[in-house]
């Protein structure tokens, strides 16, 4: 063979070999994992940067996992049952290789209970960000909505004690129970906000009677003439107070009825966080984070770390318990977007309390200017009212007329109007759309679960199972770690319950998906998730429905999402979540993972192939090239 033909040869073994090796490692991170075949490298990394033997032939002496254990105080050094060498050990249920063994039955189960306590950890860790923004909200607002009651009440008085020159004791009880009622409705919803403002008007019509149609130092009214005057208020024509008290209870209630909503909201998705904190694991699943996170050991492996989409498929069967929350909190929130964009106008609370002392001062000077109309009626009907004077007085006159008392304006640009502060709060809220769903990947997508070199349950090797979609459907039907139901947990189907309660409650106001399109349309909210909602036409069950929370494909996708919430504008809100600056609602970005639980935030892995398509041509035209120049050379 020529000296060509010989280099010709040569660089074409070298290329093709590069070339086929490129195209494997492409295959792999891109996600064709069952497809590939090949054999894991004796030896990985462990996270004290030490070699980590991945043979079956692992060193039978345990001292090493001891330490791991000890410094992981899953036991401590003065446990008596510690294994020193490896051993045959017939009775192990979870990590159970039928071989040689570090561990005991009693340290098997001893790492069960490690492992359900970490897994509580990381789950108190991912959701305490969005726990604490929705419970320090929910007393931020309900604080807010109260001292407007507050400021109400205490401007209407102003009104009643300088402008009508009404002695406080007779009036103070009738204000006093009506702002106590309303400030009930809000916080929990008891009472009717319009009987309490209809049972005020009817304890403030015979104060009216004595002191403003009347001269209170010749009338005198006892008890049997206010409850006359209470009961025929309504019966008279013209009404003393006009359409005052409906317009004023149409808002009140509208009003009411919003923050409560909010309110009331914020409470229960602050809850959701909380049982989902400290959410029942099932036996299988305990034994899957067990074969997760510390079988490696038992085999002699320290140091060991969990292959990712051995995790995914974990993480996704002990959680999928927790999708039909999220799609019940994903159409609470749906509603609740609406909600926080049609509060304003007879809904901003802020704006009609804001008005309530001048809608009681019209109601009175409506009474004053058509007293001359019902007069008679109430005479004839409650008889002639007791007086302080034997001779005959003049029981009315006509009111002359009254300048309306002015109440402190709102300047303009000032401050930020409770309906804008709503708005912006609520866009944070929104971003938690998918937050249960992302969950499971979340957890997985960190250093710790690497894709190759690691534990796949049985040994260092490449983890060969199918990982499923993240929908209930596809988790039922093809998790490779355990079997998935569809029978919710006790607590879990309570809070269901209460999230579709809420959800009817919040339809009742806004309105339907058909009234909400058009309101939806005009008014966006910023930083939604990339939940994806399709239903099927018998409303069963689909991948791509509400159940499809978490991800897209079934190979295990690494997709995060990074709706981070605007922490910047509520840095005065949010003292103390220092802790948690990695926190993204949507993405489920945490400092803290699985066990070790050593949780970063880490991108989606970047494909191999992504870019290389240039660098293959130019590969491919230099070599082109060289043969070129290489059989000019020969002949």
């Amino acid at each position: 063979m020529s000296l060509s033909s010989k280099c010709i040869v040569l660089f074409w073994t070298f290329f093709s070999t590069a070339l086929s090796q490129r195209t494997a490692a492409a295959a792999v991170v891109g996600g064709d994992r069952p497809a590939v075949t090949w054999a894991s490298s004796s030896s990985s990394v462990g996270e004290d940067g030490r070699s980590v033997s991945a043979s079956a032939s692992t060193a039978r002496n345990c001292d090493a996992v001891v330490r791991t254990l000890e410094r992981l105080d899953v036991v401590s050094s003065s446990a008596s049952d510690l294994p020193q060498h490896k051993k045959f050990v017939s009775d192990l249920e979870i990590c159970n290789n039928r071989g040689m063994s570090c561990c005991t039955r009693w340290l098997e189960q001893t790492l069960e209970v490690a492992a359900v306590k970490t897994s509580h950890a990381a789950l108190s860790s991912s959701t305490a960000y969005l726990s604490r923004f929705l419970t320090d909200n929910h007393l931020l607002y309900q604080g807010q909505f109260l001292g407007m009651l507050r400021v109400a009440e205490n401007n209407t008085q102003d009104v009643l004690k300088t402008f009508y020159k009404i002695d406080q004791k007779d009036w103070k009880s009738c204000l006093d129970e009506l702002f106590i009622d309303l400030s009930t409705f809000l916080q929990n919803q008891k009472g009717d906000v319009m009987e309490s403002l209809v049972k005020f008007y009817n304890q403030l019509f015979p104060v009216i009677f004595q002191h403003v149609l009347n001269d209170p130092s010749v009338v005198e009214l006892d008890l049997a003439y206010r409850e006359c005057l209470m009961e025929i208020r309504q019966d008279l024509s013209p009404q003393p107070f006009g359409d005052a008290p409906l317009r004023l209870g149409h808002g009140l209630a509208e009003s009411l009825r919003a923050a409560q909503l909010l309110l009331s909201t914020l409470v229960l998705g602050a809850e959701m966080m909380n049982i989902t904190a400290a959410y029942p694991f099932e036996k299988q699943c305990s034994h899957a984070l067990t074969r997760l996170e510390y079988c490696s050991l038992c085999e002699g492996i320290s140091g060991a770390r969990s292959c990712r989409p051995f995790c995914q498929n974990v993480m996704h069967g002990c959680f999928s318990g927790l999708l039909s929350l999220q799609r019940s909190w994903d159409k609470v929130l749906k509603h609740l977007q609406v909600l926080g964009s049609s509060m304003r106008g007879s809904r901003d609370m802020e704006e009609v309390l804001s008005t309530f002392p001048m809608r009681v001062s019209e109601s009175i000077m409506h009474s004053m200017e058509t007293a001359h109309k019902y007069y008679d009626k109430i005479i004839s009907q409650c008889g002639h009212p007791k007086t302080f004077e034997s001779q005959n007085v003049s029981l009315y006159t006509q009111p002359s007329h009254h300048r309306l008392p002015s109440l402190p304006q709102k300047v303009p640009g000032r401050r930020p109007s409770l309906h804008s502060k709503v708005e912006i709060m609520l866009r944070n809220v929104i971003a938690s759309k998918g937050f249960l769903g992302n969950l499971p990947d979340a957890l997985c997508n960190s250093d710790h679960y690497p894709i190759d070199n690691c534990w796949n349950g049985t040994a260092m090797e490449l983890y060969k199972r199918r990982v499923p979609a993240s929908g209930l459907a596809a988790q039922v039907a093809e998790n490779p770690e355990m079997s998935v139901h569809i029978t919710q947990n006790p607590v879990v189907s309570d809070l269901v319950k209460k999230l579709n309660h809420m959800h009817q409650r919040l339809i009742s106001v806004v309105g339907d998906d058909d009234e909400m399109q058009s309101d939806a349309a005009s008014y966006r909210f910023e930083g939604s998730g990339s939940y994806q909602h399709r239903k099927n036409d018998d409303g069963g069950l689909s991948d791509d429905e509400d159940i499809n929370v978490g991800g897209e494909s079934g190979s295990g996708g690494y997709e995060e999402d990074h709706d981070r919430p605007p922490k910047e504008k509520y840095r005065h809100q949010q003292k103390g979540y220092a802790e948690n600056e990695d926190f993204a609602f949507a993405g489920v970005t945490t400092r803290r993972s699985m066990s070790p639980y050593v949780t970063k935030s880490n991108q989606q892995p970047r494909s191999p192939n992504a870019g290389s398509r240039w660098s293959l041509n130019a590969l491919l035209f230099l070599c082109s090239l060289v043969l070129f120049l290489l059989a000019s050379w020969s002949s």
